[in-house]
């Protein structure tokens, strides 16, 4: 069997029947460059690339997604003084402010370029954008005083 070098690499994706994960599959087409006239001897493989979904994050196009909770408190009381440390994929991490606002459950806080890089030409952003989603935790259980407190205060 010769080996025939590659002329050309093709890319394209296809979608996933799966959520958005960090890596998309791809197909991978390889065109192989004759090295007689005869095209007979040509083959033409294709690998498929799959998904592997990441424990932490999810990826939307270039935007990475993680979903950080917060407790009661903290929701009802931040005022912008809370944060949360996050290690990102390229092992850098950042702190992720807790909104100053009430967080109301899902909420989402948008931080610009701390996604995936854009690989692009002529894109004007270099990287997507972390998108963080808040999951307020409420109590399991609460005493009947707490209850009262918490009445008396939220009426």
């Amino acid at each position: 069997m010769d080996l025939l070098p590659i002329s050309s690499v093709s890319l394209s994706r296809f979608p996933s029947r799966r959520s958005p994960s960090l890596f998309p599959s791809l197909t991978l087409s390889l065109t192989p460059f004759p090295l007689r006239p005869s095209f007979s001897s040509l083959s033409f493989d294709t690998v498929i690339i799959e998904e592997k979904p990441h424990p932490i994050f999810t990826r939307l196009d270039s935007d990475l997604i993680i979903t950080l909770p917060l407790t009661l408190l903290e929701a009802l009381t931040s005022k912008g003084t809370a944060s949360r440390t996050v290690t990102l994929l390229d092992g850098t991490t950042t702190a992720i402010p807790v909104p100053k606002a009430v967080v109301q459950p899902g909420k989402e806080t948008r931080i610009p370029e701390r996604g995936m890089p854009i690989s692009k030409a002529g894109s004007v952003k270099k990287r997507g954008d972390l998108i963080v989603k808040w999951n307020v935790t409420l109590p399991e259980k609460l005493s009947v005083e707490k209850t009262k407190e918490l009445e008396r205060v939220l009426a």
